[in-house]
């Protein structure tokens, strides 16, 4: 209540100011004042009137949040200095997860699959459609040369199967490209209009059972906290069915919500 009379009082100089007087004292300012300016009147009139606003809804505490729109992601030559290599072959969603520990909070963050589609648009991944829909990334030749490669792991009952890493050398490549990949991740359609395409379409593994090959990549990804909406589009199934395996594999609890 306070705040809103200090409002009103404030509300009153600015009124007298746009009339041309002298707040204190209610007489008119001098003809050559620069309160007597017409463009200075009108300008003090329109702060009269949001402050009037503010006043009619209760004060400036009752006025909406505003959430700073976040910047397109980019991170300078310097600023990638800091980036912390790996000597071990790392998957991509722990490439953008590093990436990401030196982005800012106002930065919107590098999106694993702007740096997949990017390479694959390089020559350096390929998709192939396999069976019932399903798509896989791996290497090619380029790729190989630069370090990017496909690494043999084995799942919990011991089926074989092999996911695309990327050595120092490859992480190197990507620091270096990571100008164009931020480009090329500013000009991609945006997610909203990707999840409305995806919401009149069934997905290719909707509905389709889980191998365990399926498994221990979503644990990987799981792991590497990438996010349900990024798992969701990595496996081609809704972030429901996603959010249902990962309770499934005792990953999370059945109460929990994930971003």
């Amino acid at each position: 209540m306070e705040e809103i009379r200090l409002i009103m009082h404030a509300k009153s100089y600015v009124d007298e100011l746009a009339k041309g007087n002298d707040p204190l004292t209610g007489e008119p300012a001098p003809e050559n004042d620069v309160i007597r300016q017409d463009r200075i009147s009108r300008c003090l009139s329109y702060v009269s009137g949001i402050l009037q606003k503010v006043i009619d809804i209760g004060g400036p505490d009752a006025l909406p949040e505003v959430h700073p729109k976040k910047v397109p992601f980019f991170l300078s030559a310097r600023e990638l200095e800091a980036f912390p290599y790996s000597d071990v072959p790392i998957h991509v969603t722990e490439f953008t997860k590093r990436v990401n520990g030196l982005v800012p909070e106002n930065m919107i963050p590098l999106k694993y699959r702007s740096v997949t589609g990017f390479l694959i648009g390089k020559g350096l991944l390929t998709e192939r459609t396999l069976v019932k829909g399903k798509k896989i990334r791996t290497t090619t030749q380029a790729g190989e040369s630069a370090g990017i490669m496909l690494e043999e792991r084995t799942g919990k009952e011991g089926r074989v199967f092999h996911v695309v890493v990327y050595d120092s050398n490859a992480q190197h490549m990507l620091v270096r490209f990571l100008p164009e990949i931020a480009e090329y991740q500013k000009n991609a359609k945006p997610e909203s209009a990707e999840k409305g395409n995806a919401a009149s379409e069934r997905l290719p593994n909707q509905g389709q059972a889980w191998t365990e090959e399926d498994d221990e990549k979503l644990w990987n990804a799981f792991e590497a906290k990438t996010s349900v909406d990024d798992m969701a589009s990595e496996f081609q199934r809704t972030p429901g069915g996603i959010l249902a395996r990962l309770r499934k594999l005792g990953l999370i609890k059945p109460w929990d919500v994930l971003s």
